[in-house]
């Protein structure tokens, strides 16, 4: 679910997780699972799984 709710970040769609109006990661917050921060500040420099070549 971290590669998910990443990839907006990651593609440029959103600057911070939170912002994506259609993601899952709204339902974790609410469930007390995640915090609205969550991955706020994190470095997303990365394959994430992705071919690298």
């Amino acid at each position: 679910m971290d590669y998910i709710h990443r990839n907006p970040v990651k593609h440029a769609h959103v600057e911070q997780v939170v912002q994506g109006p259609y993601s899952s990661f709204h339902r974790y917050v609410r469930e007390g699972v995640l915090t609205p921060a969550w991955a706020g500040e994190e470095n997303l420099d990365g394959a994430f799984g992705e071919a690298v070549g």
